[in-house]
């Protein structure tokens, strides 16, 4: 779990034209613990649990970031189902080959199997991928 500890704090050059380097006010520190959660070449989600405190006060949030990568959007704009689905093999692709080259060297057995497991899907994504692609194509 990752500490995140961030203070707040109310500028007081109000109206000032660079006010930038105004002294602050102390409102409260907010104070977050965020989870590791997923993150895929989609993109990543992690929850994050978070406490304000001012003075005798103190407030809980929870929330998640939520971040949609790279790879996801030049899917998405890729005209077509069969271009769409041929991008996303190969990435797909791409992982089984990464997942190929590092699981040799991890020790770790719990890892090992949820890494074998990765590469078994993604395997199986790209076969049936694959089965789709030669049905649209007849």
């Amino acid at each position: 779990m990752k500490k995140l500890m961030v203070t707040t704090a109310l500028a007081l050059g109000l109206g000032v034209a660079g006010a930038a380097h105004a002294d602050g006010v102390n409102v409260g520190t907010l104070t977050c613990d965020e989870e590791g959660g997923w993150g895929l070449i989609l993109g990543s989600n992690r929850a994050v649990h978070c406490t304000f405190e001012s003075g005798d006060k103190s407030e809980r949030y929870d929330g998640s970031i939520t971040k949609v990568g790279d790879f996801y959007e030049r899917a998405m704009a890729i005209d077509g189902f069969e271009a769409r689905l041929a991008f996303t093999n190969r990435g797909q692709g791409w992982v089984v080959r990464k997942l190929r080259e590092i699981l040799p060297g991890v020790a770790a057995p719990a890892l090992r199997q949820t890494l074998q497991a990765m590469l078994d899907a993604h395997v199986d994504n790209i076969d049936a991928a694959n089965r789709a692609l030669d049905q649209q194509a007849r």
